[in-house]
């Protein structure tokens, strides 16, 4: 038998979902509602002669960029918002470098943190915004912050306020932002978070489409970033990896 890395062997045998049917499984947060009747029409319309082709992104970028107010060198789709977190990683992780990831979060982001190259660092969610104790766990070596608003595990929504005083506090820090429940939240303007892009260099947004507009089952994400970012991170992502 051919071993896996070391890595594979050794993460947490909890990442795995049990090997049972269910109807639906409330931690993988699907939406329970239908999506949208305009895109059921649209999937119903799909001109399937060009289904020989490689998909041609250009479309949704444009509407993208117009719906963020972004230019389109800021946007990069990928699959869904695990394949943006897995390509930062993957791009910006050295092995004698940190990840920091919020405790606890998704068995699936663990697994991903827990394979890769560097060193991972669990941090409390009740404590993130003691600055205090914020400085006592980041090192010379930490590379990237993960945090989520509103948090996909314990619903806190972390103000844009707050995530400036750490893009300011930290300037050499990657803060990865997942914002796929933002639209689940009072109090907090999706703009608010992207407007952050164009003067911090520090700061990368993770979208995904699936649960607020009930998409699960064709996927889709968006990272949002600086320029250079979003340039760094092409060179690793997998071409037509959005259906």
């Amino acid at each position: 038998m051919i071993e896996p890395k070391k890595a594979v062997k050794n993460a947490s045998s909890e990442n795995k979902y049990p090997d049972i049917e269910w109807r639906l499984k409330l931690d993988k947060n699907e939406n329970v509602y239908e999506a949208s009747k305009f895109v059921v029409s649209a999937l119903k319309n799909f001109d399937g002669e060009k289904i020989h082709l490689y998909p041609d992104y250009s479309g949704i970028i444009e509407k993208l960029s117009i719906e963020y107010n972004l230019n389109q060198k800021n946007i990069l789709l990928t699959n869904d918002d695990l394949e943006a977190i897995n390509l930062v990683i993957n791009t910006y992780l050295d092995k004698d470098e940190e990840i920091i990831f919020l405790n606890p979060d998704s068995n699936k982001l663990k697994l991903i943190a827990e394979t890769s190259n560097g060193t991972i660092l669990y941090y409390d969610k009740e404590k993130l915004f003691e600055l205090e104790k914020i400085r006592n766990n980041v090192t010379s070596k930490t590379k990237i912050f993960y945090l989520s608003t509103p948090d996909k595990v314990t619903g806190q929504a972390i103000q844009v306020s707050s995530v400036l005083r750490l893009l300011e506090e930290y300037p050499n820090i990657l803060f990865v932002v997942d914002i796929s429940y933002v639209n689940f939240a009072q109090n907090i303007d999706i703009m608010d978070f992207i407007d952050l892009i164009e003067n911090y260099s520090n700061i990368a947004l993770i979208k995904s489409f699936s649960s607020d507009y009930a998409l699960a089952g064709l996927g889709g994400a968006v990272l949002l970033s600086n320029f250079e970012n979003i340039k760094n991170l092409k060179i690793l992502s997998l071409p037509n990896s959005v259906n």
